[in-house]
């Protein structure tokens, strides 16, 4: 079996406040034929979380209003299961690394022309895992 096959298995959460990024992501992945879903309320996406909680959360760092550390709480709070990629300025990239302890699978540079194609890279490598 290959990740295409079961990728319609597998829901990602994408949170951004910036439309064009989040924009790109959602087709990069639904491309590849992740159910998927966009936000640009944190709130809104917790919501959802506790609802029903996603297999992957893309977080992109820079438009979250409170500090990271809580994001993940909450993402973990809904599910210790869900897994995380994080988006982030190239300043605060090396930061990133503490959370691996925290299901934080990836992290990528939020300004890179690829960062869509970098991201479904991970997801389809977090899948392939999590099969």
């Amino acid at each position: 079996m290959t990740i295409r096959e079961i990728a319609p298995q597998f829901t990602v959460f994408i949170f951004s406040q910036d439309a064009d990024l989040g924009g790109r992501l959602k087709f990069a992945l639904g491309t590849l034929g992740y159910e998927n879903y966009f936000f640009s309320d944190f709130d809104e996406m917790h919501h959802r979380l506790a609802g029903e909680p996603p297999h992957i959360v893309v977080l992109d760092q820079s438009s979250l209003i409170a500090p990271l550390s809580e994001a993940f709480q909450k993402t973990l709070k809904a599910s210790a299961e869900i897994k995380i990629i994080c988006l982030g300025e190239p300043e605060v990239l090396q930061q990133l690394g503490d959370y691996r302890n925290y299901n934080m699978v990836q992290f990528f540079n939020r300004n890179e022309i690829s960062v869509a194609d970098q991201v479904g890279q991970a997801v389809d490598q977090t899948c392939e895992a999590l099969d």
